[in-house]
């Protein structure tokens, strides 16, 4: 029912705001531009190093993460800056936030540190991976080869498991630029922080709205029509978990705080206020006579002279 309701308002932003379906297929086109303009620039060096351009993935592996290198330093901030400016134009129309704000270098270096993030995460699958793959071919070069195709698929479960968290902690991650959007004055750890515990229990709705959009888009003749309203939808998405999450945090913040007078934070005392009454503290037996006298005394001292 909610994914329905998601896109029927999709649908309807899309027919307020038609820009917005120029810019979701603007930033589709730029994306394959730099993809384009990545492998020309390395069929070009490969032509200018004398090596056949079949070599890019074989022998040349070298000359393409090079080439990938130079070219992401150059790509990376501009793709960053577009992708944030749809998706903060989308929350702008949208009436969820972001007013005033404009992307500019916090944004790129937040979506730094969460590409630094998902590669670290990737590193410990890599690692198993490739000591699975160097125990195989141990374990065939020996005659009792049991031991170490054991320990070859006890790094491959190892590899899966990592995978697994690695994908849980990318779709936790995808939520940090509408964290940012809410909150812009929140620093760059508590912003990660926070859309990890905003996509704690909302992983699997992110799974089952993209799925249902992807399943749309099968038939080739609908991916006009659906990318979109997917683009979109995803937005909102992000958008109203955070919105939830936010005004969750500030009633759980006003039913904590204690109850203050509205004249300051402390409670201020007139001169003709009365204060509660201290009680006293009773006396024991062994002095009860003692301190009646004292108070007799005191009671007669105090009375006025007639």
């Amino acid at each position: 029912m909610e994914l329905f309701q998601g896109d029927r308002y999709a649908r309807q932003l899309l027919r307020q705001h038609r820009r917005l379906r120029l810019d979701f297929w603007g930033l589709v086109l730029l994306q394959l531009l730099f993809w384009l303009t990545e492998g020309t620039a390395a069929v070009l060096l490969l032509r200018l190093l004398e090596r056949p351009a079949g070599a890019l993935l074989t022998e040349s592996v070298l000359v393409w993460r090079l080439v990938q290198g130079v070219w992401y330093a150059v790509s990376l901030p501009l793709s960053v800056w577009c992708r944030w400016t749809v998706w903060l134009r989308v929350t702008q129309c949208s009436g969820m936030g972001g007013g005033g704000l404009h992307v500019g270098g916090r944004a790129v270096f937040l979506s730094l540190l969460c590409t630094l993030l998902r590669t670290a995460a990737l590193l410990p699958a890599v690692l198993f991976l490739s000591g699975a793959y160097h125990l195989a071919r141990m374990g065939t070069a020996h005659a009792e080869s049991a031991p170490w195709l054991f320990g070859s698929m006890q790094c491959v479960v190892a590899a899966v498991v990592c995978l697994l968290l690695w994908g849980y902690l990318c779709l936790g991650l995808l939520c940090v630029p509408f964290v940012w959007f809410a909150a812009p004055d929140m620093p760059c750890r508590r912003v990660l922080s926070t859309a990890l515990r905003i996509m704690h229990g909302n992983r699997k709705a992110l799974l089952g709205t993209a799925a249902w959009y992807a399943a749309a888009m099968l038939p080739v003749v609908t991916i006009p029509r659906m990318l979109p309203r997917a683009g979109t939808a995803l937005v909102c998405f992000f958008n109203i978990r955070v919105r939830l999450f936010f005004q969750e945090m500030e009633v759980t913040s006003r039913a904590a705080a204690p109850c203050l007078p509205r004249g300051g934070d402390r409670p201020q005392h007139d001169a003709g206020a009365v204060s509660p009454p201290i009680p006293e503290r009773v006396p024991s037996d062994a002095g009860a006579a003692q301190t009646g006298s004292r108070r007799h005394l005191l009671q007669r001292r105090s009375r006025p002279h007639r």
